[in-house]
Parts: structure tokens; sequence; C-alpha cells
């Protein structure tokens, strides 16, 4: 082994000390080196429950090789049910040997018999009480700890580790975050019998999306893809079709937040097109995480230029058509953003409403208008784009503090 394996042993032993959690280290084919506290290679929670040992040996290995994959560190469930978390040593070769902590429970005893077992579907009746007699000691652990625990034994193994590898894990650690997230709402999830769409995590993402608020994005991003993977059942298909529509729904108001419309439907375009190619959560969750937070940039860099050319633009339509009736679609269409970004962004660049702006010049124009005596009154409002003289006459005394014919009096008598 090409790695301080006293140094190995004697941090598996420190990690159990603190944690009270069993520590298996591994070496590079899998097999126990050193153990300390619970040893789950001499688990028999497979055998009671009439499983074959191998897919325990291989759920292992899978959360092993997606430590290396994913940020350093990996949280996995067993073919049983139970939680582990695992960490690699590293060498210049790649992975020397792996420490493991767990087996423990995120939940209590009487939920694990009630949806954890019943979900194994080759797990009989007469096999529960067996089972739960093996894990009622086992220790439980809520979602933050399990964090902080995972991220401490990465931080342990890192420090037995060559060091660039250690730092190559890390720069990929946002992967592992995701899962960790996701996972900790799908414990959240799990308790509720009937589960409704989580419409308010759905309108925060949406509105941070909106600000450009990442970290909360990123956040309740999360919440909704650990709903959508629970809703699923695991079923790849019908998780892509729901990523496709949450996508879609991110597109929109992207879109409505000023994002440049050809871009994202790139971005869709794009995610049709590697949809197939996407075999697990992972890649799904972490191509979608990437995106927004590129459609974020997009949204945000260089934001006073684009709006400066936004404002000018809009101006001018309006200086330009300010004689017929305008409606704030077919304004915004004319600056190519959506109604809603044009009406908030106008109002906060400006100090006025898009109504009040376009009242403004009618009324500039109206008062050269009311000049020439041989127009009357009506004949101003609507060449003004005024559609009756009332609302002409209401508009012209809020701005001008008098009435057209008022105006029209005092400019014969100067």
């Amino acid at each position: 082994m090409e790695f301080d394996l006293q140094g190995a042993i004697e941090c598996a032993d420190s990690f159990y000390a603190a944690s009270d959690l069993g520590c298996v280290l591994t070496d590079q084919a899998g097999r126990a080196v050193h153990c300390c506290g619970q040893d789950y290679t001499k688990c028999r929670l497979c055998a009671l429950a009439g499983k074959d040992s191998a897919s325990c040996i291989s759920t292992h290995q899978y959360g092993m090789q997606e430590a290396q994959r994913f940020g350093g560190k990996y949280i996995y469930f067993c073919a049983m049910g139970l939680t582990f978390f695992t960490s690699p040593i590293l060498s210049e070769q790649g992975a020397q040997a792996h420490m493991t902590a767990g087996p423990f429970l995120m939940v209590d005893d009487q939920d694990y018999a009630a949806y954890d077992l019943q979900e194994l579907s080759d797990t009989k009746p007469n096999q529960i009480p067996l089972i739960m007699e093996q894990v009622k000691n086992l220790p439980h652990i809520d979602a933050r700890r399990v964090s902080a625990l995972s991220q401490l034994l990465f931080m342990s193994t890192s420090f037995l580790s060559n060091a660039a590898q250690a730092s190559r894990l890390m720069e990929n650690g946002q992967s592992i975050q995701i899962q960790g997230q996701i996972s900790d709402y799908l414990l959240k999830i799990k308790e509720e019998t009937a589960l409704p769409y989580p419409f308010r995590e759905e309108r925060l993402f949406l509105q941070a999306l909106s600000r450009g608020d990442q970290e909360l994005a990123q956040e309740k991003l999360n919440d909704l893809l650990g709903y959508i993977l629970f809703e699923s059942g695991g079923n790849m298909d019908m998780i892509r079709s729901r990523v496709h529509e949450l996508l879609v729904l991110i597109s929109r108001t992207a879109i409505d937040a000023g994002g440049n419309s050809a871009y994202i439907d790139g971005c869709l375009q794009k995610y049709r097109q590697l949809m197939p190619q996407m075999a697990t959560v992972d890649e799904l969750s972490l191509w979608l995480s990437k995106t927004v937070r590129s459609m974020i940039d997009s949204l945000f860099s260089n934001r006073k230029a684009r709006h400066s050319d936004l404002i000018y633009h809009t101006i001018q339509y309006l200086q330009s058509n300010f004689s017929r009736k305008l409606t704030l679609d077919e304004i915004a269409h004319s600056v190519h953003i959506s109604p809603t970004y044009l009406s908030r962004v106008f109002k906060r660049e400006t100090g006025a409403s898009l109504v009040d702006f376009l009242n403004r010049i009618r009324i500039e124009k109206s008062r050269e208008l009311l000049a020439d005596s041989s127009l009357r009154l009506i004949e101003v409002a609507l060449q003004c784009g005024f559609e009756s003289q009332s609302y002409f006459n209401r508009m012209f005394k809020l701005f001008c503090d008098m009435t057209p014919q008022q105006y029209r009096k005092l400019m014969e008598e100067k």
C-alpha cells in the first residue's frame, strides 16, 4: 500500500472514538484492513432478508467509486436501507484505500420498519422482527450531523492523501453537496404519507433565480430535485421528463427576468440532446445546477449597460408611436423582452411606469396642438393617442394642474 497505514488506522480509531460510528479501513480491492466499532463487512442483514451478499458488496463498491467522482465524499444507503458515508485515501496513482463510516439510521426504528423495510419487496413479514433485532442498537443521526460527520471524515482522509489529488476532489465537491442536500430533503419528505407538490419551494426558487441569488436558488432547486426523485420512485424516464418540465419553467422565468431568449432556448435544446445520455440522478442534478448558474450569470452580467440600451430603445419607440393605441405586449415585443421584465426595469430605471411615461409624452405633444385653435379638443385627444376626451382631460389636469380648455385660453391670452 502506498500510504501511511499506521496513520490511517489511528485516524479510523479517532473518528470512531469521536463519533461512535463504526469505521472500516479497506484496501483497493475493498478488503477490510482495520475495523473499529460496527464492521459492515460482517453484516448479517442481507442474509436474514434472503438477499445475495453480492448486492451488499456492490453497493459499498459503488459508494466508494462515487466518492472519487464527486468531491471525495459520498453518503449512500446499503441494500437494507442503512446509511453510510465514505471517503478515499489518494496517491498519485489514484485511490489506495477507503475509509467508510456506518451503518446508522437517519429515521427512528418504527419508520425504518414501516417504510424502508416495506420498500424492500423481497423482505418477508416474518423476517422483519429478526432484522429489527439486529438494527435496534444502531446509532440514530439526523441529516445535519450526517453532513458534518461526512465532511469531517473527508478532511481526515485528505490529510492522509496526496495533496494534489485531494485538491482535485475538492474542486468537484459541488456535486456531492447537491447530492447531500437532495438526500436531506428526501429524508424530510419520506415522513409524509401524502406528499403535495412543493409549490412554496418552487416559488422561492424562481424568486431567487430572478434576483440572481445563487445560494438560495441552488438550495431550493435541490429541494425540487429531491421531490422529483421521491415522487418518481427512481424511474429515470419519469425523472428526465419531470426535469424537462422544470427546465421549461426555469427558462420562462429567466426570460421574464431579462435573459437572452436565444441562449435559454439553446439550453433547452441541449438538454433534449443530452437527456438520453444522462443515466443517473447525479448527472441530471449536476448538469441542471450548472445550467441554472449559467443562466443567472447571463442575466446579471453587464446589466447596467443592457438596461441603458433597453430604456433608450423603449423611449424611442414610445416617442415614435404615441399617437396610436399601444399595448404593453407590443412595446415589449419591440425591444425583444418580456412585458413583465420591461415594466419592472423601466420603473426602476426611470422612476415612472410605462403608462405614466407614455402619457407624459402624449401630454407634451397635446400642448403643442392646443396652440392651434382650429383643432377641437377631441381631435387633439385622438391625435395624441387618447381614446376619449374625458380621459385626455383627466390626464392633462393631472400633469399640468389645469384642463386643456384652461390651458388653451391661457395660451390665447398670452
